[in-house]
């Protein structure tokens, strides 16, 4: 926005002073004496430290000493060492810096005068019950919030600015309740509708949408200091992943506040806590992990256990609570003993690694557990079970050599890929053409009526393959991933699958999982690997057909490696005792050809195969287990670990025992068993009479929508941090907070509803004057968008947006040379499927070395928790956005966009892509100055004409604020 002259001028020599209404005692002491207090003697004399016995946080201490006699500011001793001339007597001591201004001595005195009042710090106070003023200006009041603001604008002869333009309201409204852009066509609906609350159904509409979960999540990671990684030089990767979906998951359910609490730091203690509260206490496993040779894993599980104690001081409390770590806080009423109280919460957790199977995952997994059990209990049968078993299945053979394969007559073949497919004359099928590279065969025949107990599949060789075959591989290989039976159009479970020969590795029952990464193949370690092989998958049950029916055999091939399909094979079916399809083809043969077998050598093969079965069931587990997506989480230590004071924070160096406990400045924890818990914990930090949280997460939501919290300092309500602008208003807000019952969205609803969020952000010469840094809000303030949200920005603009939702950390373009000033030089290889458009918030954030996009615009460093983004402004900034190859690709996505419009004039596609980008239509200066750049573009470079015009929109200062 432009400033005028004499804007500039003001700007020049520092803003006027205009009279404030007389403050009350407590609130005089709060805003006007604690403030210096706090600054500039609570170090030598506060909670932690009293030199000369003076004690000044409390009332009684100061007075009694007689440093303090109320009423009597010459009389008082703490004056008179302020005012001293004596640099040996003044306070406070020359060597700290630190010197009181006139307006400070003055309000001292004030202070005597009216009998030295305090105050207890308005943080800790539990009663909330505050009632909005009547507003003067009803039509401007759109709730309680503008009535507290009006209130205090109106005593400095301020009111509320015009409200913003309904264009401009809909883009602020859309990029902070979702972090996209609106498009074209839902500005303009807006901009039309009539309707008194059309803007309710708007607010409505965005906090119902899946988006607007992503956007709020993405605050609260910061806080939870979330990455990919694990921190450190070696930063080695991590999977965390579905955490950060819980968390989104949970904002877009608006799951109240206190549950969201309990759960994160402590759903492992949860009764029969369930997978998703399990998932949710890897908000405690967001801590850096040093993976470093020779280090001592008891310090930095100490390290990480402090991180956790800071952390929930941080987020929930607002208090500065790691300054206790090493002695009592030198200015808030935290001692080391109850710092280290809450630090045995979590001293007594274990760090876990939780699987998550999806329902398909649990439901194979179920069913080889089963068999291994089953399995496992044949194994263990008596001999006398054991020999019956074998005298039947002596007892088969003579019936087994008279049966025969039946070779699959095919009656179509298709591939899913460019390779083709034909059959010969001896019923088998030669793959010819391309070789893709991966591929799925499909063989459709009709089966005679009969049993099916099993399916034969040959792989032969013949001279068109490389080397003779069978496979299509270089080295005449395949891997055969997934063979599937459908019989009358339904799967046909298999069992079991034998070989004549597996390669290592890649065993046979490999293509029972599906798994394209792994498979049936068949190299050898020395001899002739290009010959012909067979395989036989036999049906957990026998097929009995009555009628000739119509099968289908499926053969998908393996994605990795790749071009590794099979050249030539062939099909048949088999009706043997399942018994005898199961043992190894070389006795299937024997059997097969009526030679004799022994009974030492059957039950030798027996026992083999059982114990063959009981090691491929459990591989099969162990590879679903290893494939199973998982995350980080935390879980109680059966016996918890003692708790001891560490002296000057040395955890070396052990000081008295402590229990867990909490500050005996907030309500009394209530445990509620014989020794405390985090559950505890959780429970008290989200009690209704908890002064802190509400006042703290309310304060925060407040910041996401006007840039800085009713209290500036949102990381630090204690003594040290700054006094509410509007406290009675943090009250009603956190008041409204408790009573709705925790509930996020009714907070959001309240701010973006109020008059005060509606209002223009355009520059006012008068709130200059009175109110130089706006924190009274007679206007609304611009935001810088996060960095997140600026890439996220441009994909709605480029139309190349991907909605999707979760998963892993995806890998949008980067510059090479990210990773050269690393210890792990890491290989980044962008996506090019719909993943390299995802979300900002899913790209993959590796702590040590962190995407440009975020390094640039402030994103949070992920080693702490981060309470409140910077805001800078530089010109590498205008560089990224420039020249960036990601926004390079977005801009050329909406220049694409705009010429694939049915638009007859450039003046029409101009006005569209304008519009796009910054939600308004533009002025006729603005619409000239970008035709004439286009124009200018066409000519010299016409190709690019229309990239540079959509890249200069994507880097104007309107694009990347929000107004």
């Amino acid at each position: 926005m432009r400033r005028s002259l004499i804007s500039l001028l003001i700007i020049a020599m520092g803003s006027v002073a205009v009279a404030a209404p007389p403050l009350d005692d407590a609130t005089f002491f709060r805003t006007q004496i604690r403030p210096i207090l706090s600054d500039k003697c609570f170090k030598c004399h506060g909670p932690a430290v009293q030199e000369a016995d003076l004690r000044l946080d409390e009332a009684g201490a100061a007075i009694d000493l007689g440093s303090i006699v109320a009423g009597e500011p010459d009389e008082s001793e703490l004056l008179r060492r302020v005012l001293s001339d004596d640099e040996s007597e003044r306070m406070p001591p020359v060597d700290t810096g630190k010197t009181l201004t006139t307006q400070e001595t003055a309000a001292l005195r004030e202070w005597i005068e009216r009998g030295a009042p305090y105050a207890d710090h308005w943080a800790y106070e539990r009663d909330r019950n505050v009632s909005p003023p009547l507003p003067s200006s009803p039509a401007r009041c759109g709730n309680g919030i503008d009535a507290f603001v009006l209130q205090r604008l109106e005593a400095i002869g301020l009111e509320l600015a015009e409200p913003a333009e309904r264009a401009t309201l809909i883009r602020r409204v859309t990029l902070d309740l979702t972090g996209l852009l609106p498009s074209v066509d839902e500005v303009e609906a807006f901009v039309a509708d009539e309707r008194p609350d059309a803007y309710d159904r708007l607010v409505d509409r965005l906090l119902a949408s899946p988006h607007h979960g992503e956007r709020q999540a993405r605050h609260w990671l910061d806080l939870a200091r979330y990455a990919d990684s694990n921190g450190f030089t070696i930063d080695g990767a991590r999977s965390i992943w579905p955490y950060r979906d819980w968390v989104i998951k949970s904002l877009n359910a608006n799951k109240p506040f206190d549950e969201f609490t309990i759960e994160q730091l402590a759903g492992d203690l949860l009764p029969e806590a369930s997978l998703d509260q399990l998932v949710a206490t890897g908000f405690q496993r967001n801590t850096p992990l040093n993976e470093e040779g020779g280090t001592d894993p008891e310090q930095f599980r100490v390290e990480r256990t402090v991180d956790r104690t800071n952390t929930i001081g941080a987020v929930w409390l607002g208090l500065t609570v790691g300054c206790a770590q090493c002695h009592d806080h030198k200015f808030d009423a935290i001692s080391q003993r109850e710092y280290y109280q809450l630090y045995a919460f979590f001293n007594s957790a274990d760090e876990a690694n939780l699987r998550l199977p999806s329902p398909d995952e649990q439901r194979k997994l179920d069913e080889l557990r089963e068999t291994l059990e089953r399995l496992k209990q044949e194994q263990s049968q008596t001999s006398d079970v054991r020999r019956a078993e074998l005298d039947q299945l002596i007892a088969t053979i003579p019936h087994e050599a008279t049966r025969e394969w039946k070779a699959v007559a095919p009656r179509a073949i298709s591939t899913e890929q460019s390779s083709m497919l034909s059959a010969l004359d001896d019923a088998s099928i030669l793959a010819s053409g391309d070789v893709p590279t991966t591929d799925v065969y499909h063989v459709a025949a009709t089966l005679p009526a009969g049993k099916v107990t099993s399916v034969r599949l040959e792989a032969l060789t013949h001279p068109s393959l490389p080397k003779g075959g069978p496979g299509r591989a270089g080295n005449g290989n395949f891997v055969l991933s997934r063979f599937d039976l459908k019989i009358g159009g339904r799967v046909v479970p298999l069992r079991r699958a034998v070989a004549d020969h597996s390669q290592d590795d890649y065993h046979v029952s490999l293509a029972l999982t599906g798994d394209r990464s792994k498979g049936w193949a068949i190299s050898t370690t020395s001899g002739n690997q290009n010959v012909d092989r067979t395989a036989v998958f036999v049906l957990a049950e026998p097929v009995d057909l009555t009628v000739a029916t119509d099968a289908e055999f499926v053969l998908a091939f393996a994605t990795q490696p790749s071009y590794y399909s099979l050249g030539r094979f062939r099909l048949s079916t088999g009706d043997f005792d399942s018994r005898i399809a199961s043992l190894p083809i070389a006795l299937q043969r024997r059997v097969a050809s009526g030679a004799a077998l022994a009974e030492s050598e059957l039950l030798a093969v027996l026992n083999e195969a059982e114990t063959e079965r009981v090691k491929e069931t459990e591989a099969a587990i162990k590879r679903i287990e290893n494939d199973l997506d998982s995350t980080l989480i935390l879980r109680q230590r059966p016996e918890p670990r003692v708790s001891h004071i560490h002296k000057r924070g040395d955890f070396l160096n052990l000081g008295d025992e402590v229990q867990p406990g909490t500050l005996a400045a907030l309500p009394p924890l209530e445990p509620a068993g014989e020794f405390a818990t985090r559950l505890d914990l959780a429970r008290w930090l989200v009690r209704d009479d908890q002064p802190l949280t509400p006042r703290v997460v309310v304060n925060r939501i407040w910041q996401q929508y006007f840039g800085y919290g009713l209290v500036e300092t949102e990381n630090d309500l204690g003594m040290q941090g700054s006094f509410p602008t509007h406290p009675q208003l943090l009250d009603w807000l956190a008041e409204e907070f408790v009573s709705s019952g925790w509930d996020l969205k009714h907070i959001h609803r309240l701010i973006v509803t109020s008059e005060t969020y509606r209002q223009s952000s355009a520059w006012r010469d008068d709130t200059f004057v009175k109110d130089a840094r706006n924190k009274l809000l007679a206007r609304q303030n611009r935001l810088r968008l996060d960095a997140e949200i600026l890439r996220d920005a441009a994909l709605s603009a480029s139309d190349l947006f991907c909605d999707d939702i979760g998963g892993p950390g995806v890998f949008p373009p980067q510059p090479d040379e990210v990773f050269s000033f690393t210890q792990s030089q890491r290989k980044w290889t962008a996506d090019v499927n719909g993943d390299r458009y995802r979300r900002g918030m899913y790209t993959h954030i590796w702590r040590q070395s962190q995407h440009p996009l975020l390094t640039t615009f402030d994103g949070a460093d992920a080693q702490t928790s981060c309470t409140r983004r910077n805001r800078s402004n530089t010109p590498l900034q205008a560089l990224h956005l420039a020249n960036d190859e990601a926004f390079i690709e977005l801009a050329e996505g909406l220049a694409e966009r705009v010429l694939a419009a049915d638009m007859a004039t450039d003046v029409d596609r101009v006005e569209l892509a304008f519009r796009t980008c910054l939600g308004r239509a533009p002025s006729s200066e603005e619409r000239e100055a970008l035709l004439a750049m286009l124009h200018d573009q066409q000519t010299k470079h016409p190709d690019t004409a229309w990239l540079m015009l959509a890249r200069t929109l994507l880097n104007v200062d309107e694009f990347v604020t929000r107004e």
